[in-house]
């Protein structure tokens, strides 16, 4: 049932997932650098593209702490940790169970 192969090992999955919720964890604790955008388009891009993928924890923390106006960086961290780290654990088991089918199909 289980889509990775249980070797007692961390999967790949697990690493792409620790990396990239451990990513916007930190960016969420980093959060006055990117609130401010900078004259220069592209660097302005990259900022209002991770304050977007930020918003998910802004909102959680907003709703924990039953304010808009404060709330706390750390519950933005943790949560966008959790959110970020299952999203790829989610699309990394989709991409194996559909790589197993197509391979289970074709051969």
């Amino acid at each position: 049932m289980d889509a990775e192969p249980s070797t007692g090992s961390i999967s790949l999955g697990t690493i792409l997932a620790l990396i990239l919720g451990g990513s916007f964890a930190a960016a969420s604790l980093a959060i006055e650098q990117f609130s401010s955008i900078s004259a220069n388009p592209i660097i302005g891009f990259v900022q209002e593209a991770v304050m977007c993928l930020i918003l998910p924890g802004l909102i959680g923390s907003m709703a924990v702490s039953g304010n808009v106006h404060a709330f706390h960086l750390w519950v933005v961290a943790v949560i966008n940790g959790l959110f970020y780290f299952g999203l790829v654990k989610f699309i990394y088991w989709l991409t194996t169970r559909s790589r197993r089918k197509v391979g289970a199909a074709g051969g």
